[in-house]
């Protein structure tokens, strides 16, 4: 990523350090920056993120892989709530399944649903690139298809 930016006064390369500075040079007005990422590359146009409590028994772990593989640019979020059974664990399962394509955000106390949805936004806001986002139930009372097809529109 480069930014270019008009010189008005010369930067010192460790003046500059803590914002992912690559290498910057200058020309006649202009300093140009070349940043590192600071957002998570992701091919995903679309994230969707799911809250989840107590769900270790209720994840339709399948219906997940089948969505995943078959749509490459949706990236699920899951924001697990607090859970005291193993929820966590379904969740981490499925992300190792799908690296690129799950993120798995841990709350460590029950704060509720509002709170989780909160999370994953700011998640996705502060780490990726994704310009559509929307939340599902966990049980999947509305499809993951559903989803994706609201998304696209």
């Amino acid at each position: 990523m480069y930014v270019v930016l008009p010189k008005i006064l010369p930067p010192s390369k460790s003046s500059l350090s803590g914002l992912f500075l690559k290498n910057f040079s200058t020309q006649k007005n202009s300093c140009i920056f070349e940043l590192s990422e600071v957002m998570k590359p992701t091919p995903a146009t679309l994230g969707l993120i799911i809250p989840s409590y107590n769900e270790e028994t209720r994840l339709p772990g399948v219906a997940f892989q089948n969505f995943l593989a078959k749509n490459p640019n949706t990236l699920l979020i899951f924001v697990d709530d607090g859970s005291q059974d193993n929820t966590l664990v379904v969740h981490e399962q499925l992300r190792s399944k799908f690296p690129d394509k799950v993120i798995v955000l841990a709350q460590g106390n029950n704060q509720g649903k509002a709170e989780a949805v909160r999370r994953g936004v700011r998640h996705v806001i502060s780490e990726t690139s994704i310009a559509q986002l929307g939340f599902l139930d966990a049980d999947l009372a509305t499809s993951l298809e559903e989803g994706f097809r609201i998304g696209q529109q």
